[in-house]
């Protein structure tokens, strides 16, 4: 099968390695838009003549092109950007026939606006937070005021659109949940202020086909760039999964009374929904509630429920893209437990480091490691050192019999790989390994 995989981070690594896995009973012709040095080891960059750039995400004619040129039968986008941009729709106008695993733009806005998630939500009759949407700095003030006076001590402000990963801040006071607001209320632009909910978060990948949803294992992520979740958000630090606190019961719960609603409330809007409808959600006293939607597989959950994956993924979103979702057998799982650490460049996440040799991957990988590239680059034109470039470079994945022996591994690898300024969380799974988290 000639698949085209969109994007440039460790989750499409993570994507390409699962589909590389694959190739003992499917063969695969893997390309990829975008990449990074690990990527490109095991699939070709697209392009459109040999002396040509590479192609880059936001060139949707260039990708079109190269579809055709190629006869690329399935496209798996990656990042949230381009399928906001309407890739989806505008590689179908072309080739109606061409499979593509992700939603069109109308419904991406599940994640581009935050504002429009919670429309759905309340159509759908779907637990989640209460919420004010506000344009003015004056609104936003009101609103976080009369949450104070109602013992609210801490507040929740989102950026209405894509803002990768960093448009939602929990405050504990009310002068940093404005100056949150202010940074996004421009150009007409819009917020969300929230109730504040309390409760271990998780994560929930539901492969859809427009009627089904099919959801992958849980994970759960770590978003904060210091340890006992502290300091700004980032696009994620680490994850690992399977959860075993979690209920048995909860992932057909979130199926029946979450994915299953979103997808018939999208077909009402004409909208169907094909893709990864990924939610986040809390397990609060009350129960399961949604945090927010994202239209695409998160980064880092990914990288551990991928490497947990037995079937073949190309046969998943095959299905998905043809609406033939009903034809999936049961999914099969490894039994092993899976960590990630991220390794992020100095100064992440308020700015990135670039040009900072990497060493020791090689070692970590001879020891068991799986190494997944996100912000790394090569210096010169022949292909010289191994550098950053970017805020999340590198994540580093390991297995176990448990999570404790997982996570032991996963951090023993991640400090054998070194350059100038890493940082990583130490905690990453930490509560969960000790059997501390309780619903």
């Amino acid at each position: 099968m000639r698949i085209l995989v969109v994007g440039s981070g460790a989750r499409e690594h993570a994507v390409l390695r699962t589909l590389v896995k694959e190739r003992s009973r499917i063969m695969h012709d893997l390309f990829v838009v975008g990449g990074n040095p690990g990527i490109w080891e095991i699939a070709e960059a697209a392009r459109l003549d040999a002396d040509d750039c590479a192609l880059a995400e936001s060139d949707i004619q260039g990708i079109i092109k190269f579809t055709q040129q190629k006869k690329i039968e399935l496209v798996i986008i990656g990042p949230e950007a381009p399928l906001d941009a309407g890739i989806v729709d505008a590689l179908h106008a072309q080739n109606s026939s061409l499979l593509v695993f992700g939603p069109t733009k109308a419904a991406a806005k599940l994640e581009s606006s935050k504002i429009f998630a919670k429309e759905i939500m309340r159509s759908a009759n779907i637990s989640t937070a209460k919420a004010w949407e506000c344009s003015t700095v004056e609104e936003v003030k009101k609103v976080l005021n009369e949450l104070e006076q109602m013992g609210s001590s801490h507040f929740v402000v989102k950026a209405d659109d894509l803002a990768a990963g960093k448009g939602v801040v929990v405050a504990q006071n009310v002068a940093d949940a404005l100056s949150h607001a202010e940074k996004y209320l421009v150009d007409e632009k819009k917020v969300l202020v929230e109730e504040y909910m309390q409760g271990p978060e998780f994560s929930l990948f539901f492969i859809c086909d427009g009627q089904r949803a099919i959801p992958l294992m849980p994970a759960q992520d770590f978003k904060r760039i210091f340890d006992n979740d502290e300091g700004p958000n980032t696009g994620g630090m680490g994850s690992y999964a399977p959860l075993d606190w979690l209920p048995n019961s909860a992932v057909n719960w979130a199926t029946d009374n979450i994915a299953t609603p979103v997808l018939n409330e999208m077909k009402k809007h004409g909208t169907p929904f094909v893709g990864v409808l990924f939610a986040g959600l809390m397990y609060t006293r009350t129960g399961i509630k949604v945090i927010e939607f994202n239209v695409r597989f998160g980064d880092p959950e990914t990288q551990v429920v991928l490497e947990a994956l037995k079937t073949p993924l190309s046969k998943i979103a095959t299905l998905a893209a043809k609406g033939e979702l009903e034809k999936l057998e049961e999914l099969t799982w490894s039994s092993e437990h899976f960590c990630n650490i991220v390794l992020t460049s100095a100064h992440y996440p308020e700015s990135s480091s670039k040009g900072d040799v990497i060493k020791g991957i090689s070692q970590a990988e001879a020891k068991g490691a799986v190494i997944l590239h996100a912000g790394t680059a090569f210096t010169g034109a022949d292909v010289g050192q191994l550098v950053t470039n970017g805020g999340r470079v590198l994540s580093v994945l390991a297995r176990g019999k448990d999570l404790k022996t997982a996570r032991d591994r996963a951090y023993n690898y991640a400090r054998m790989v070194t350059f100038q300024g890493a940082q990583m969380r130490g905690d990453i799974a930490l509560r969960a390994a000790n059997d501390q988290i309780s619903i």
